[in-house]
């Protein structure tokens, strides 16, 4: 019976049907926040990546959403690779171009969503399961 699961896990991500949701700790630099919700939407080969009520520092007055879009996803084995350079994050539709992504790696598996970037000149992090 696990293996079955496994085995439906295993295709659940290959197709990234719609959406998946994770929970998770993000890192900026040294500021750390827990429960950060992360959404993977995927059409074809390419995803894009929503994070919502996030903070970059304690000093941030207010929490936003912030989407990455046309992220490349590459499926091997029992894992989903994403990457992506030089994309521009948008929150509520507008493009932030001095918070460029760069170097995005990460993976899709069974045990969930991993993560790291640069947002401008920012190291982010992510580490999540699914929800």
């Amino acid at each position: 019976m696990k293996k079955i699961f496994s085995i439906l896990f295993v295709l659940s991500v290959f197709c990234l049907a719609q959406a998946q949701t994770f929970i998770g700790s993000m890192t900026v630099g040294t500021y750390k926040r827990e429960k950060v919700e992360a959404r993977l939407t995927a059409k074809n080969n390419t995803a894009t990546l929503f994070l919502y009520d996030v903070k970059f520092s304690r000093f941030m007055p207010v929490k936003v959403d912030v989407s990455i879009a046309n992220l490349k996803l590459i499926k091997q084995n029992n894992k989903t690779t994403i990457s992506g350079n030089n994309i521009t994050p948008t929150v509520k539709g507008k493009g932030y171009d001095k918070y460029k992504v760069t170097d995005f790696s990460g993976t899709v598996t069974k045990e969930g969503l991993v993560f790291s970037t640069f947002m401008g000149d920012k190291k982010v992090n992510y580490k999540g399961k699914l929800k």
